[in-house]
């Protein structure tokens, strides 16, 4: 596999296991559960490990996709400067998420859930901000401004 497979097969990971670990962790903290607590721990973890070949494939992948002509080169440094700040975060998120699992449920039982469910919603926010912003560097469409040239379709006819 090249660099942009890589780069595009994994990069839904991260933001879909996050909005999977979300309910998991408000569930359990609620209920109390530890089963649930710990499984959003390990899907925090999950996020981390699929991070990984993201932010290792992506400095391949910019090489080949910026001499695309309609690839914007200022939307690939936006992404990359975003993407650069979530692999950071994700590295928090995977070693406090660690660390609940490896000391829960004795220290840090009542806040470390509270505190990785925050690190959580930061982190999904984060990764849905850098994939709306590499989808805008080969989606004209996802620009501000973007008009489609709907009197060229015929719808058919």
């Amino acid at each position: 596999m090249t660099a942009p497979q890589i780069h595009l097969v994994f990069n839904h990971f991260p933001l879909i296991i996050s909005l999977i670990a979300i309910p998991i962790l408000c569930y359990g903290i609620y209920k109390n559960s530890s089963i649930l607590i710990k499984t959003g721990f390990i899907l925090n973890i999950a996020v981390l490990i699929f991070t990984l070949p993201l932010y290792f494939s992506g400095e391949e992948a910019e090489e080949v996709v910026e001499h695309i002509e309609h690839v914007s080169r200022d939307f690939i440094h936006e992404h990359e400067e975003i993407a650069e700040k979530s692999f950071v975060f994700a590295i928090f998120l995977g070693i406090i998420s660690l660390a609940g699992l490896l000391n829960f449920p004795r220290k840090f039982s009542v806040i470390m859930p509270k505190v990785v469910l925050v690190a959580s919603v930061l982190s999904f926010i984060l990764f849905a901000y850098v994939a709306h912003l590499g989808g805008r560097i080969s989606h004209p469409e996802l620009r501000e401004g973007f008009v489609p040239n709907i009197e060229n379709h015929n719808h058919g006819e």
